[in-house]
């Protein structure tokens, strides 16, 4: 199945690649890009844009919020233990959106009928340094919301965003994935934000609701929580993960990084294909074996930010948040994993280099985010390259 997809989606690309490598024309500028697919706001330039966005406030409340369904917060908060997300509930902040046009590409071959369009959400806390200070900052806590659109729907949005970029005038086809480079010119009174927002405003609802995951640092020392709850026809499925099957786990949590060879999360029962296969006894092995574990762990990362090797195992939450840590810092120990790395995901058509601006590189687990930095992951890079060439196929003008 997945070398038919590979194939599939190869022949998708090349059919493609023409019209999408004229990037000084004219007309190239109105092209749709990866950066169309997975938009940052860029909250560092334009801080006064936490007033622009919507928030989650009220959903603690009796009335709720129109971006969740009734329940949501209180399974969450039955889960992740302390601190109690409601306690910072007004603070979550859209900080990130992400258009896909085959959420269910792990199971799929890629078609009209088959895929299931998504729009997902970052709503990250984010508050003023002080009430009238021009700095924001950042607790790290955030909720991700995932709303399912109709293809009809996907293809409306998909007209909307080539409408936005041809207004926009601005080819970013070369540039990589961070702050959006539109926003960013436009400041404050942004048009193409404001066209980004009504599309939120649509589908950003209960009645679209699919998924709530969230993730919390709760404790000073570092121990990050982190679970999803389903929600259909409005209403929340208070089940275990579902990429555990029938173990009954409600939460992975990760806990400190400061460890000798890898992290392996509390609370997180064993699946067939994710980055935490280190032994125990590794010194028990030979030295050529112990080369072969850790190669093997370096491969998974990269498998992990591969959208061609997507597949049920790959929805783990905790594999999924380390594989750049845990890649970089076997890398850093021993330089030669990287030669022979191998599953990791190419796209010429886009810029898949990943802009470190974080201070401390080894140290977040935040995927696509603004906490007082920006963090951008190498999966949703390349996820986001994929979903602009299948948007093209599947939505073509």
């Amino acid at each position: 199945m997945r070398f038919v997809l590979i194939l599939a989606l190869s022949f998708l690309y090349s059919c493609s690649r023409s019209e999408n490598s004229s990037l000084t024309s004219e007309h190239s500028i109105a092209k749709l890009s990866n950066l169309d697919f997975a938009l940052l706001i860029p909250f560092l330039e334009w801080p006064d844009l936490i007033d622009k966005v919507p928030s989650l406030k009220g959903a603690d409340t009796t009335e709720g919020s129109p971006f969740l369904a009734p329940g949501t917060l209180a399974a969450i908060d039955g889960r992740l233990r302390f601190p109690k997300f409601d306690s910072q509930v007004d603070n979550l902040h859209l900080s990130a959106i992400r258009f896909q046009p085959c959420a269910n590409l792990a199971q799929v071959k890629p078609s009209i009928d088959s895929c299931l369009p998504e729009m997902r959400i970052v709503w990250q806390s984010l508050e003023r340094d002080e009430p009238d200070s021009t700095k924001l900052v950042g607790l790290d806590r955030n909720i991700h919301t995932s709303y399912k659109l109709s293809p009809l729907e996907f293809r409306e949005v998909v007209r909307e965003l080539r409408a936005l970029k041809r207004s926009s005038n601005f080819d970013d086809t070369n540039l990589p994935l961070l702050a959006h480079p539109i926003m960013l010119k436009e400041g404050l009174e942004s048009p193409y934000l404001a066209g980004i927002l009504k599309i939120v405003d649509r589908y950003a609802n209960a009645e679209h609701l699919t998924s709530v995951a969230a993730q919390v640092n709760a404790s000073i020392r570092g121990r990050w929580p982190m679970t999803l709850v389903s929600v259909q026809d409005g209403k929340v499925l208070d089940g275990p993960l579902p990429i555990f099957g029938d173990q009954n786990v409600f939460v992975q949590e990760l806990s400190s990084f400061d460890v000798t060879e890898i992290d392996a999360p509390d609370f997180i029962a064993p699946i067939k294909d994710d980055i935490f296969l280190f032994p125990s006894d590794i010194s028990k092995l030979t030295p050529a074996n112990q080369t072969i574990v850790r190669q093997n762990i370096v491969n998974a990362t990269h498998r992990f930010e591969n959208p061609l090797l997507e597949n049920p195992n790959t929805a783990d939450c905790a594999s999924c948040h380390m594989a750049r840590i845990v890649r970089e810092r076997f890398i850093d120990r021993f330089p030669d994993l990287q030669a022979g790395a191998k599953d990791f995901y190419t796209n010429t058509r886009w810029n898949l280099e990943r802009e470190n601006t974080v201070s401390s590189t080894h140290a977040s687990l935040q995927l696509f985010s603004f906490m007082g930095e920006y963090f951008v992951s190498q999966r949703v890079i390349n996820e986001s390259a994929m979903d602009v060439d299948m948007a093209n196929e599947l939505y073509p003008e």
